[in-house]
């Protein structure tokens, strides 16, 4: 039962990743955009993305900082 929940765990976290690295490969139009020509309106859709993406990777952050803390819990209790 753990060892699926692990699992789980891992399927989860490398499917956020994966969608992260396709949003990031998405804004290369608008970062060139915005580089090259100066548009402004790519750069604010970029920051717009990159924040989404911080505020993703913060959750993700938080839930392994709760999951490392459980395990030592439960180690401490063997």
């Amino acid at each position: 039962m753990e060892d699926s929940l692990v699992k789980q765990q891992i399927h989860e976290t490398r499917k956020a990743l994966d969608k992260w690295e396709e949003e990031l490969a998405s804004n290369q139009g608008d970062l060139k955009k915005f580089y090259s020509r100066g548009n402004k309106r790519a750069g604010v859709r970029v920051r717009k993305s990159l924040l989404e993406l911080i505020k993703q990777a913060k959750l993700l952050r938080t839930d392994i900082l709760r999951t490392t803390q459980e395990v030592a819990l439960f180690k401490d209790k063997k």
